[in-house]
């Protein structure tokens, strides 16, 4: 609570914006209802969300999909995929359900303060971000970060997606790279167009894209994927752990 724009416990935020995505993804933005400073984070962070609905209070963790004070507008966004269910029979995600299907422009939502691990770290080399699906949404943030930072180092942006109508951000991430010449992005799908890359991303494909492997990489998205990159990485191309840096949605595992 000491820190600028900082608080204990909840929140109260006002969804200013409800954007869809794509067929599965939306894009809530925040603002807080008492008008009140916002306090930085690092990007990547995440933030506990806590809603009541059906006679029920629960709470879910969702990444912050925007650099603190990009712009100095005073809002924050959050991107939510639709969770499917788990197993023929099975209900879907009930809080993904609720902010798609309940949440509107003007309703209002508790939040908890920034935190997480898988955030931007400072470093003097070129970045790798890695996204698969919903994996988008600290890498996203990561890559506005490192633009409004005006970089001039080289930025890898690898995404994947099962297909073109459950990909976010597809428009945002071309309008980058039109505008930034030191931006890379490639997209790769499960079932797509034959003119892009097919998914799940192998290490052939990223040797085909990395021009020089000393880099930092971020990646989040599948285990699979996620396991795939990382011991290529650490095994074959010899990168550092401390150059590796990933998360897992959900309860963390070993790769």
């Amino acid at each position: 609570r000491d820190t600028v724009g900082g608080w204990l416990g909840w929140r109260e935020f006002v969804v200013d914006r409800k954007v869809v995505e794509s067929s599965e993804i939306v894009s809530l933005y925040l603002k807080p209802k008492d008008e009140g400073a916002l306090l930085d984070y690092p990007a990547g962070s995440y933030s506990a969300i806590r809603v009541e609905f059906d006679g029920i209070a629960t709470q879910r963790n969702y990444t912050l999909s925007k650099p603190a004070g990009h712009g100095h507008d005073g809002v924050w966004r959050i991107t939510v995929k639709r969770e499917s269910p788990l197993f023929e029979g099975a209900p879907s995600g009930r809080v993904s359900g609720y902010i798609h299907d309940k949440v509107k422009e003007g309703d209002v939502l508790n939040m908890g303060v920034p935190c997480g691990d898988f955030v931007l770290k400072e470093s003097n080399k070129p970045h790798v971000l890695i996204s698969g699906g919903v994996g988008i949404t600290p890498v996203l943030a990561m890559l506005e970060d490192l633009i409004n930072k005006t970089t001039k180092k080289t930025i890898y942006m690898i995404n994947t997606a099962r297909c073109p109508e459950a990909e976010a951000m597809h428009d945002v991430l071309a309008d980058y790279r039109r505008k930034h010449m030191n931006l890379f992005i490639k997209t790769l799908y499960d079932e797509g167009p034959d003119v892009y890359p097919k998914a799940p991303l192998s290490m052939d494909q990223l040797d085909q894209m990395i021009v020089d492997r000393d880099c930092e990489y971020y990646f989040c998205g599948p285990k699979g994927m996620m396991k795939t990159i990382y011991h290529g990485l650490r095994d074959h191309w010899n990168i550092p752990e401390s150059q590796l840096h990933y998360e897992f949605f959900g309860p963390t595992e070993d790769l």
